[in-house]
């Protein structure tokens, strides 16, 4: 089995950071460089941040932790460049991209969103992860590797990603659309938007533990539309209406349609 003692990391945003704090203070790899064009900062985890790529790197393992479509041009260029250990491994982050490659590629994604690398850290196990290769060995190599940061991880085929990824942009985006559309129907009443935000998250948060505790989604839903009360429901058209809430009332009636379709349905 493959063995990893050292590390590189490309890439220092959000994710990177997390991942090499992860792999050099917790997994306790040897950390050689940290490169990113882009960064201001001088140093990172008492590493010098290079500006541009040595002209050799031993590492076993490098993490790739540029925007998406850099990766694979990153991977190639330096393979290109021959300033790689022959047996290198390429550890990418990304949700969607599936690299079809015949170098040792492994991509590992945490299903959450990411805002401030140090809070991230302590969430970061609660949360599931994907793990792909297109290589037998690299998945036993990094099973282990996953278990020490997170319990909850499914090991996925590369063409599966993509829906992986949907689905989590999805309920990250989509709901705080949806928090966004249901402030502006309070803003009508004259309430700051941080009021707002403030009145109706707790309710938000209701959704969550709903779900959590019930485990069944469809068990889980509640309101006018559920009950069937088009009383309610014409009410609520008609406000959006009046109000000039176009936008809050196609959503409205998609969700509408989406209930009656998979919700009203399955009873």
């Amino acid at each position: 089995m493959q063995k990893i003692k050292s590390f590189t990391t490309i890439g220092l945003g959000k994710t990177g950071k997390i991942f090499t704090y992860i792999f050099k203070e917790k997994l306790k790899f040897d950390l050689e460089y940290v490169i990113d064009i882009n960064n201001g900062e001088k140093e990172f985890l008492n590493t010098e941040i290079l500006t541009a790529l040595p002209s050799k790197i031993n590492s076993d393992l490098i993490i790739i932790s540029t925007p998406d479509d850099k990766i694979e041009e990153t991977i190639n260029l330096l393979n290109s460049k021959n300033i790689t250990k022959k047996d290198c491994i390429f550890l990418h982050i990304s949700g969607a991209l599936y690299i079809k490659s015949e170098l040792n590629i492994v991509s590992i994604h945490p299903m959450m969103s990411f805002t401030n690398y140090k809070n991230d850290l302590k969430r970061l196990a609660s949360h599931y992860f994907s793990l792909q290769s297109d290589k037998d060995n690299l998945i036993e190599v990094f099973t282990p590797i996953i278990k020490k940061i997170s319990e909850n991880f499914i090991i996925i085929k590369g063409n599966d990603k993509k829906f992986f990824h949907l689905a989590s942009v999805m309920i990250n985006n989509f709901s705080t659309s949806l928090m966004k559309s249901s402030v502006e129907i309070i803003k009508k009443l004259n309430i700051s938007e941080t009021d707002a935000l403030n009145m109706l998250l707790p309710l938000f948060e209701d959704v969550f533990i709903n779900l959590k505790k019930n485990q069944d989604i469809n068990k889980s839903l509640t309101g006018p539309i559920i009950r069937n009360d088009k009383k309610t429901i014409d009410l609520h058209l008609k406000l959006l209406k009046d109000n000039n809430l176009n936008d809050e009332n196609a959503i409205y009636l998609t969700f509408f349609e989406y209930i009656t379709k998979n919700f009203l349905l399955l009873k």
